[in-house]
């Protein structure tokens, strides 16, 4: 079987050796003028959906777009906030990544829209304008939570499951009424993010149930 595996893995890489090369506009599904081009696909219209189906987008990368000089237009062409075409698109919830630390030492943001309590507040205020609830997630690290990292944030590190759950607590409660305050509609709360093979830094189930517990 070893020997199998081997001949065809040198199979697989002379065939991708003798692959004629292509450059990136050849790829590219837009033309090299940057012209747009129609997709193809097209989806119909659900009717009839229940008043409170949630049609939600995620764009906790929304104030750090901004701040780079990204401008959003409406469907009459119009420069406009991006959360009203969103509205006017039939979107009437807003989920928002939170992390609790996204900083180095040196205040530079680790990207990904260093998203904080701080910028939930403020999209939240901003989609709450417009009718449209909002989608806390908190991720509990300092930057993404998914299977393959569930770290918890820097300045939890070296805690026990009791003294993180007591700042999960403390944290999620205070972050809550920061972005309540600032006129946010909170309508869901996540607790975590994709936790599947843990959370917050530790990976047995009886230490992850009490820290969701906690938030």
């Amino acid at each position: 079987m070893k020997k199998l595996l081997a001949a065809l893995t040198a199979l697989l890489l002379a065939c991708a050796a003798c692959a004629p090369a292509q450059t990136p506009a050849e790829n590219s599904p837009v033309p090299v003028s940057g012209e747009p081009v129609e997709a193809g696909g097209r989806e119909e219209k659900v009717e009839a959906l229940s008043p409170d189906f949630a049609m939600g987008a995620d764009i906790s990368s929304l104030l750090s777009l901004e701040e780079s000089g990204v401008v959003y237009y409406g469907f009459d062409g119009q420069q406009q906030d991006a959360l009203k075409t969103l509205s006017e698109a039939g979107v009437n919830y807003i989920r928002i990544r939170v992390w609790v630390d996204p900083f180095d030492s040196a205040g530079n943001g680790y990207g990904g829209g260093d998203c904080t309590a701080e910028t939930a507040a403020a999209i939240g205020a901003r989609a709450a304008e417009y009718g449209m609830k909002l989608l806390v997630d908190f991720h509990y690290s300092d930057f993404w939570a998914d299977p393959s990292k569930q770290q918890a944030p820097k300045a939890w590190a070296d805690f026990t499951v009791e003294q993180k759950a007591d700042a999960i607590t403390t944290y999620t409660a205070e972050s809550l009424r920061t972005i309540r305050d600032a006129g946010a509609d909170i309508g869901m709360v996540q607790i975590g993010n994709e936790t599947t093979t843990g959370f917050c830094g530790e990976k047995t189930w009886p230490a992850v149930y009490q820290l969701f517990g906690a938030g």
